[in-house]
């Protein structure tokens, strides 16, 4: 094994603990965050020592460029600041050469985790009368998209006595950057 897979090995490992984390305690610890930093650092010097064709400038701009568009996304409350800092440090990690593709790879994540998040939160906060209801309904009756839509609204409006106000859907963004660098990994 050389320490080029050893490292790679050990960036998606503490990749999985900061998603672990984030998924567990709703946050990301910065040391987490700095030793993956540190990881991505001895990676790009062990690729610079194999080919000088690696820059870490250009590889610090990516990792800057991550960071700007996650730090617009705090700002606008659509991110936590740990996520911030994650995918300032995962651009890094990407390159230059490979942001595109690393970006791409993020969306997909996120397209994927976000849906079935979504329909978890859905079925947490849905009422248990009304989730006998659907069980009831889709029983004797045939399915169609009005039909779907008529219970989905229902669903909606009986809510564990909670107004719409108080329930807030935070989804945890490591595991997309998790699911995004694995694919990422795969299939470049």
């Amino acid at each position: 094994m050389t320490l080029y897979s050893l490292l790679n090995i050990l960036v998606l490992g503490m990749l999985l603990l900061i998603g672990v984390f984030d998924l567990r305690e709703h946050r990301i610890p910065n040391l987490c965050v700095f030793i993956l930093l540190v990881l991505a650092v001895s990676l790009k010097l062990d690729g610079m020592y194999r080919d000088n064709s690696v820059s870490l400038w250009w590889d610090f701009f990516s990792g800057c460029l991550f960071f700007a568009f996650g730090l617009v996304l705090f700002l606008m409350g659509a991110m936590a600041p740990g996520d911030v800092k994650l995918l300032g440090v995962v651009g890094f990690f990407l390159g230059w050469n490979e942001a595109l593709n690393g970006a791409f790879y993020l969306s997909v994540a996120m397209l994927i985790i976000g849906v079935f998040y979504y329909f978890y939160f859905r079925a947490q906060t849905c009422h248990p009368s009304v989730l006998s209801m659907v069980k009831d309904y889709f029983s004797h009756a045939e399915i169609s998209v009005l039909s779907v839509g008529v219970l989905l609204r229902q669903c909606n409006r009986v809510r564990l006595g909670q107004s719409d106000k108080n329930i807030i859907n935070r989804m945890p963004f490591a595991p997309v950057v998790v699911l995004g660098v694995t694919l990422f990994q795969y299939y470049s």
